[in-house]
């Protein structure tokens, strides 16, 4: 019974934290004295130097007294912890005895660093029945208190699973928020490149001030970080809506002011800076949330702070995947705001419940701000689609409150989101639609064309079924009557639309056309809608075409089939990824696929040899270094002087009086000879000043008579071709070459300053 009884007190004295006992008695110098007089900090950090020393909490008791400092005792089943903090002379006195696997020099620092301590003097005891064996005086361990539940490591009431899934989930939205802000400037201005660099440059700087301005929380940090993400949900949800109505007031200001007026100076200006202060509201508001994180995670458990960063990378990783993986691609701008927004509400949630914030004024804004959100994501589409309106029927919206004003007389507009662009498709009759048929045969000709269809890729124009023959007949068939020969095997790249293979089929000599484009969304709306299919005449049909879903520059570098003709139909250099096919090694590469003699015939965006400042040095300097020695000028000219012309032009000037305003008020009737300088001046720069360019591999004349093609072509013909072929200097200038390692396309316009 006896031998039964020691082994229980030898059990129990082990469990009770028997063996040896390290009593230190520190004093910590030059702490933070507002640490030190905050009862509930000096509280917290006691509990977690005991639970990171090894050590089980059984209870504790704190005193604040009236002229400042603290006493404060920290019962463990090890022993204790006890520290009396003197504010004014910014030191703390300390006492921690533990026993058992416990490490008191851990619990030491924890509290050092918990108080900001600069310095540290420490006297070290040993204590127990080993260090007095020699004189016989031999005691049994007393058990520090009975047997209790382990107290938890702070008052905070936020767990660390908690705090770390708000640290993932605020991360994530930090990271999508400022690639959102970033594209969706993108895709109002352009230039992808300038901005996402400024709005990340930005953005990265917001955070920076925000996480100075927060500073420490305390006891606040809870409902400070609760304030913050209601806060972010609303200005992150509103973010893309203000992004779209800016731009369309923007519009408003442009067509309601003289030209070169100061308003029309500004608003580019303007707009940028409104635009920019959300991005900078909303990196603030974000720069507070991980400084607050980290600081609760402290509370909680001592060094936690690296923990806590680790899942910000960590969430940060998730929302930039996301982004243009889900986000982007998959819901669009506005249901990713309004998404995003949402997962910043339901954060403030999880803070609400786990945390135990008490506020009706917060939860009601919370509330308030969820509902709303909600609202927005379910009502996307309308929101999405009154935008729409108001950017491609702008000639309705003339006043602020047309901005806002529902839109249910024109068509919605049909959007397709690709990985590549968006594609936006609408029906809308011009009023100017008399001048392009008084100057085209096409509704003679085809008098089931749509009339009404306008197609745009990421915003920017792309076809108008009223005009499209004033693109596609002279880029098509200007460069074979100048190169004197028809021809039977031809490469086309780009032109989704499928208009461009259209025309080149029309050659009974044509054998063979490949036809290669990135985007299969585009592809197959031209195979499937209505308004398209009457327009192109399904050619993907045709057994002469071969068609190659898939990158251009890839396919270039695989193959080896030459062509006797190339056609590239690329939306502009709106960015460095479309810039790739204004590149000289894009340009080295097709050079390669003509045969000798071949023709390369490329769209050229404001490559007007005549305009001061037009992109045509860097287009003729790139394809010179890509190898081409005879490179082309042509535009789209319709011939004024045709007799079909004048005829329509001399009816139509009597059948629908046209008039033009006097400057003094009223109206003038317009004779045919006025309406014929009407279209030679106000009008050209709309429908034929469209720029192409013929380039070949090697120099040699070309054929200035028109040969017949053996169909008849609605707008292009002799008396036009006659006008397409400019001449321009022959320039090369080195540093206006367009490379994939030294892009000089796009330009960069920052408001109303372009950059070379």
């Amino acid at each position: 019974m006896h031998g039964a009884a020691a082994a229980k007190r030898s059990k129990r004295r082990k469990h009770a934290g028997g063996g040896p006992k390290t009593h230190l008695l520190a004093e910590l110098i030059d702490c933070d004295p507002d640490r030190l007089q905050n009862e509930q900090w000096v509280h917290d950090g006691m509990i977690a130097a005991a639970e990171r020393a090894g050590a089980t909490v059984v209870d504790s008791a704190f005193h604040e007294f009236p002229g400042g400092g603290i006493s404060g005792f920290v019962h463990v089943k090890e022993s204790h912890l006890s520290v009396h903090t003197w504010p004014e002379y910014r030191y703390a006195a300390v006492d921690v005895f533990l026993c058992g696997r416990t490490e008191p020099d851990l619990a030491l620092k924890t509290l050092a660093e918990t108080l900001d301590a600069k310095r540290t003097v420490v006297t070290r005891h040993e204590r127990g029945p080993e260090r007095i064996a020699d004189a016989g005086r031999i005691h049994d361990a007393r058990a520090h208190g009975a047997a209790a539940t382990a107290a938890g490591a702070s008052t905070l009431p936020l767990s660390m699973p908690t705090i770390y899934a708000v640290t993932m989930v605020v991360a994530a939205c930090s990271i999508v928020y400022e690639l959102l802000l970033a594209q969706t400037l993108s895709a109002l201005l352009g230039n992808t490149v300038l901005r996402y660099s400024i709005t990340i440059g930005a953005y990265l700087g917001a955070l920076g001030l925000g996480a100075i301005l927060c500073g420490r929380a305390g006891d606040r940090s809870l409902r400070r970080l609760v304030r913050v993400e209601v806060a972010l949900s609303a200005l992150g949800g509103a973010s893309v809506p203000l992004f779209y109505f800016g731009d369309a007031l923007q519009r408003v200001v442009w067509l309601g002011t003289d030209s070169g007026s100061w308003a029309e100076t500004l608003t580019p200006y303007a707009f940028l800076a409104f635009t920019h202060l959300i991005i900078v509201g909303i990196g603030l508001l974000s720069g507070f949330e991980i400084p607050l994180l980290v600081e609760m995670g402290e509370r909680r458990r001592a060094g936690s702070t690296n923990r806590v960063l680790g899942v910000d990378y960590l969430g940060s990783l998730v929302g930039s995947v996301a982004f243009p993986l889900v986000c982007l691609r998959t819901f669009g701008l506005l249901v990713t705001a309004f998404g995003v927004a949402l997962l910043n509400a339901v954060a403030a949630a999880m803070l609400f419940v786990r945390g135990g914030v008490r506020s009706r004024l917060l939860a009601t804004s919370w509330a308030a701000t969820s509902v709303l959100l909600a609202l927005g994501l379910w009502k996307a589409d309308a929101l999405e689609q009154h935008f729409l309106k108001k950017f491609y029927y702008f000639e309705q919206v003339a006043t602020l409150a047309d901005t806002v004003r529902p839109d249910a007389e024109n068509p919605a507009v049909l959007r397709r989101r690709s990985p590549y662009q968006t594609v936006d498709l609408f029906h809308y009759q011009t009023s100017d639609q008399w001048i392009y048929d008084l100057l085209s045969r096409k509704r003679e000709l085809q008098p089931d064309y749509p009339d009404d269809v306008w197609l745009y890729l990421d915003r920017e124009y792309q076809v108008f079924s009223g005009s499209d023959e004033f693109y596609h007949e002279w880029f098509v068939h200007a460069p074979i009557q100048a190169a004197g020969r028809w021809p039977r095997t031809v490469l086309v790249i780009g032109g989704g639309d499928g208009l461009v293979i259209r025309e080149v089929l029309r050659y009974a000599s044509v054998e063979r056309v490949v036809h290669v484009d990135i985007d299969p969304v585009m592809l197959h709306l031209a195979e499937t809608n209505p308004a398209l299919v009457r327009m192109n005449g399904r050619p993907h049909d045709d057994p002469r075409v071969t068609l190659v879903v898939g990158d251009a520059f890839a396919w270039l570098r695989r193959g080896s089939e030459r062509f006797d003709a190339v056609y590239v139909d690329v939306p502009r250099a709106r960015d460095y990824n479309l810039s790739i096919l204004y590149s000289q090694e894009f340009y080295s590469l097709l050079r390669r696929r003509l045969q000798p003699g071949g023709l390369l015939a490329m769209d050229a965006p404001d490559g007007s040899c005549g305009v001061e400042g037009s992109l045509w040095p860097t287009y003729v300097s790139t394809l010179h270094a890509a190898g081409f020695d005879d490179v082309r000028s042509f535009v789209s000219k319709p011939d004024l002087d045709d007799p079909r012309v004048s005829v329509s032009l001399a009816l139509l000037s009597n059948e629908m009086e046209l008039t033009a305003p006097l400057e003094g008020g009223g109206e003038m009737q317009l004779t045919p000879a006025q309406v014929r300088q009407y279209l030679e001046t106000t009008m050209r720069r709309d429908f034929t000043e469209q720029e192409f360019i013929l380039a070949r591999a090697e120099r040699g004349g070309l054929h200035d008579e028109w040969r017949d093609p053996g169909f008849e072509l609605a707008a292009f013909g002799p008396g036009s071709f006659a006008l397409t072929l400019q001449t321009c200097p022959d320039v090369f200038a080195p540093e206006r070459v367009n490379s994939l390692f030294r892009p000089t396309l796009p330009e960069l316009h920052l408001a109303g300053v372009t950059f070379p």
